[in-house]
Parts: structure tokens; C-alpha cells; sequence
């Protein structure tokens, strides 16, 4: 067989026994082929034939190139899946202030976690009094995925104690008045004192000498003060 252009000359002879030359101006067009690397996430649509893929591989489309020939076209797709990603707070999204708070992000093995606002995944640090979100990025081989958690840090209440001694020793007519500063909603009281006194409303009268305690806590049993 021939499998290159030119012309060719092949010289016999014809039935009445004279020479016969035949001429042949050949010419003979190659197949054609094209290879293309790409990477995605999650799937590919190739344009050359339509086709989705969501799985990694070598793939191959065959059709007519300009000329008529044979063309081969060839991708070798590596597919990535959109990694899953979860904010968590540790020890909780609702905290006091002065509490230490640890964002730690959690998803598919092998990506990377970023925070915003110069959060640094796993690292405690204290965070404002005030509700704020936070957003983790997480990034596996250049396929993004997004997840916020809110963080409300609320503030310690400051409590101020108006104090009425005994009129006289034994009389038992001391009382203790509180105004609780620096919270808001429902609050939760628990006193303690001598002679095993204890009580759960906001003030307190027909007292005895000695030591009170206040325990205070708001309608989450979050944050607290003593005094």
C-alpha cells in the first residue's frame, strides 16, 4: 500500500502489445487527534459531544475531521467533589463575656479550612460582647464549599445591693434590694444565707445578721454573677 502523497507511474504493456503508462497523482490525507487536560468540580459537560461526567477518567469521542479523515478527541478529566463543611462552637454559640470561644470547622477529609474576620480553626480567643457571624471556607483541590455559624456573647450582669441593717440586735428586719445593670429579659435568683436561709426572688427582708449570697443567672442559664 501507499501511505504517502505524490504521484506515481506504473509503465505496461497494453493489449496490442505497445507501451501503456498509468499516472496516479495521489494524495493522502492523515487522521487527526487532540488531547485535553481539565479538572472540575463535582461534573463536566464536554462540549465536543454533550456528554456529563461526574466521575475522573479518559474518555474519548471519535468523528470526521474537515478533510473526511478520522479525528480522535481525548480528555482526561480529574473530578472533584464540593467538600461538605460544618461550623461548630465550642463550648457553645451562646457565651458570656469573657468566655473563651473555639470555632472548629468539620467535613470531607483532606480539605482545608479557612475563617473570616482572622479566626484561626481550633485556636481559642475571646470574642465581643454582641452577636456575629463567622463564615469557614473549606477548599479541596480548588473546590469551594461554605458554611456560617452566630455567635452571641452576652453580657455579665452587674448587680448593685441596697443593704438595710437591723434596727436593733435580733430584731431580724435587715433586707437586701438589688438592681441587676448591664442585662435584659428574665432573671433567675437563688439566695443562700445563715441559719440555712435561702430564697429565689429578686429582694429579700426579715434577715438576720451574716453573709448572704446571690447566685443570678438569665433565662438561658448562661451567664451569671455572684455577690
Amino acid at each position: 500500500p501507499i501511505s504517502t502523497t505524490g504521484i506515481y507511474t506504473s509503465v505496461s504493456t497494453n493489449a496490442s502489445g505497445c507501451p501503456h503508462t498509468e499516472i496516479l497523482d495521489l494524495t493522502i490525507n492523515s487522521s487527526t487527534s487532540n488531547s485535553t487536560l481539565h479538572t472540575d468540580c463535582d461534573s463536566y459537560t464536554w462540549s465536543v459531544n454533550g456528554q456529563t461526567y461526574t466521575t475522573s477518567g479518559t474518555y474519548t469521542h471519535v468523528s470526521a475531521n474537515a478533510i473526511g479523515c478520522v479525528h480522535t478527541e481525548i480528555i482526561i478529566l480529574t473530578i472533584t467533589q464540593t467538600p461538605t463543611v460544618v461550623a461548630n462552637a465550642i463550648p457553645s454559640s451562646i457565651l458570656c463575656d469573657g468566655d473563651l470561644l473555639t470555632l472548629s470547622a468539620s467535613g470531607t477529609s483532606g480539605a482545608t479550612y479557612s475563617w473570616d474576620n482572622s479566626v484561626i480553626d481550633n485556636i481559642p480567643f475571646y470574642p465581643l460582647v454582641t452577636t456575629f457571624s463567622y463564615t469557614v471556607t473549606a477548599n479541596l483541590n480548588g473546590c469551594i464549599s461554605y458554611d456560617q455559624i452566630t455567635i452571641t456573647v452576652k453580657p455579665t450582669p452587674i448587680i448593685i445591693a441596697n443593704i438595710s441593717n437591723e434596727s436593733c440586735f435580733g430584731d431580724a428586719n435587715a433586707s437586701i434590694d438589688i438592681l441587676v445593670q448591664n442585662v435584659s429579659g428574665q432573671l433567675h435568683y437563688l439566695w443562700n444565707g445563715p441559719l440555712g436561709f435561702t430564697s429565689s426572688i429578686q429582694n429579700i427582708g426579715g434577715l438576720n445578721p451574716g453573709i448572704y449570697q446571690l447566685f443570678i443567672t438569665d433565662n438561658n442559664n448562661i451567664c451569671n454573677n455572684i455577690t
